[in-house]
């Protein structure tokens, strides 16, 4: 059995970037570790629906690849021209 980590930017960047190799690792039994830098919060101008949003989801992405642990830096991530405040 391996150990695999995961670092992506922002949830999604797993997907896009290793979705088959991470189900590949799944199907294998491997420990898949997932560490994600940035969060969204209130204090930065994101709704609390949309806070709430990121973490279900975060959560069932996690689940569906088996993640053995999903560990949160939680670094800011700054609104912009592609960032709605939603």
């Amino acid at each position: 059995m391996k150990k695999i980590l995961v670092i992506s930017a922002h949830p999604d960047d797993e997907t896009l970037g290793l979705g088959g190799t991470l189900l590949k690792h799944y199907s294998k039994g491997d420990e898949i570790f997932w560490l994600i830098v940035t969060d969204v919060f209130e204090k930065d101008g994101f709704t609390k629906e949309r806070v709430e949003t990121r973490k279900k989801e975060v959560d069932l992405v996690a689940k569906m690849y088996g993640f053995t642990k999903v560990i949160k830096l939680g670094l800011y991530r700054p609104l912009n021209s592609w960032t709605k405040r939603v």
